[in-house]
């Protein structure tokens, strides 16, 4: 799970309820949050669809950057 640390939309317990299931599954899972991020921080567009209709979205290049090479180390990882 890749989220925003600052991410209203999918709040502290959610996630931590989305842990504990996959604790009691016995999973093979990673949650990285990226600080300062928000809903939506890899859409480039984010931040005029939060103006254009108060959504709490925000696009953030850092987190973009970071989250997509965590998803390709992830890829090459299962892929290879």
């Amino acid at each position: 799970m890749l989220i925003g640390a600052d991410d209203p939309v999918v709040p502290p317990a959610m996630i931590d309820a989305f842990r504990k299931e996959m604790d009691a599954a016995k999973a093979d899972y990673k949650i990285v949050s990226y600080p300062g991020a928000k809903h939506c921080f890899t859409n480039p567009s984010s931040d005029e669809l939060a103006a254009k209709f108060k959504l709490p979205f925000a696009y953030s290049a850092e987190a973009d950057r970071k989250s997509w090479a965590e998803m390709q180390a992830f890829l090459n990882r299962i892929l290879r």
